[in-house]
């Protein structure tokens, strides 16, 4: 997500917390003929690639980099 690529992942472990589906990635829904059609029309698109990409890494840099990270912890050991 970080290079502005397309993501598409299976909904398991941490990406799944990370990816909203068509928004910032792509998330299989573990039925291989839907995923398929949808993995291909996007591969298709460049547009909705490069905005997929974009977003994704605007996500990133929102909600999961270092500094904001640490800025949350900070708040919440704040309140103890």
């Amino acid at each position: 997500m970080w290079k502005a690529n397309l993501v598409f992942a299976r909904p398991v472990g941490g990406i799944i917390g990370q990816i909203i589906d068509g928004k910032t990635g792509l998330t299989a829904s573990g039925q291989a003929k839907p995923d398929a059609e949808k993995l291909v029309e996007c591969l298709n698109s460049k547009n909705q690639r490069v905005h997929l990409g974009r977003a994704a890494k605007q996500h990133v840099e929102k909600h999961f980099i270092t500094p904001i990270m640490t800025e949350v912890y900070m708040k919440v050991y704040a309140g103890f």
